[in-house]
């Protein structure tokens, strides 16, 4: 029964009359409405009824994020992000391993995203598949914890790189920044990344040295480093810390 009626039928004498009834009806009605909107909140706790804006709490809260970086040509619908969001406990279970990073890259439209950790594993990802590629170790001595994401080919977005980003640069601050939410959040909480490299010209680095420096030459390709956090750090890129040039900005990653 809702108030509107519940409470005119609990009238005393005196408000059982029409004015006294439509008085009580006024004040239920009123208590409907709260009652409503409470059980309306309640139910956009679940992904299958939440309205778009419930849906970016929900993923907040589970650390998942919606697709839509501009690396997608479409932007993920509400209708999947919900059904991402109630496989939550799935979903989870990869989180540490490359394999949960490559997927949660994946997701923003990075399918062609590498990582490459230092005990000489290259992950990737094909058709939703995880490929282990064995390759020489980027950097001899580090602890195996050390890894580094790169992209072989410049994402379709990235159509104007320059480190550090500026208004006028593809990828955009924004699109580094979340990148490295995505690193941070699924990469195994020992472990530390270098960066984050795009091959920008000529073939894929060689040796599993990705940008490595010596002396004046380049192995592999032209390399555009990206520092994998919002701060500097002395260790980034390690191509220059390899060649001990560190630029006057700490290895330009004060972005």
């Amino acid at each position: 029964m809702s108030y509107a009626k519940y409470e005119p039928a609990l009238a005393q004498t005196p408000l059982q009359d029409p004015y006294g009834q439509a008085f009580l009806r006024a004040f239920g009605l009123v208590k409907d409405a709260y009652a409503l909107q409470a059980r309306v909140a309640t139910s956009y706790r679940f992904p299958d009824f939440a309205p778009p804006d419930a849906l970016a709490a929900i993923g907040a809260e589970r650390l998942i994020d919606q697709g839509n970086d501009p690396q997608l040509a479409t932007p993920e619908t509400s209708a999947a992000y919900a059904a991402r969001l109630k496989d939550a406990w799935n979903i989870w279970l990869k989180g540490g391993p490359a394999w949960g990073m490559l997927i949660a890259l994946a997701a923003q439209g990075y399918t062609g995203a590498h990582v490459l950790q230092q005990n000489g594993i290259d992950f990737s990802l094909s058709g939703g598949n995880l490929v282990m590629t064995t390759v020489p170790v980027f950097r001899p001595g580090d602890p195996f914890s050390r890894f580094l994401v790169y992209f072989p080919t410049a994402p379709s977005s990235w159509t104007n790189i320059a480190n550090p980003p500026t208004s006028s640069t593809l990828p955009s601050l924004g699109e580094l920044r979340k990148l490295r939410r995505i690193i941070a959040l699924w990469k195994p909480a020992c472990a530390l990344c270098y960066g984050i490299g795009v091959v920008t010209s000529g073939g894929p680095a060689s040796w599993g040295q990705v940008g490595a420096q010596w002396g004046t030459g380049h192995w592999g390709g032209s390399i555009t480093w990206f520092s994998a956090t919002n701060y500097a750090t002395w260790d980034f890129p390690f191509a220059d810390a390899w060649n001990g040039t560190l630029p006057g900005t700490w290895d330009n990653a004060a972005v």
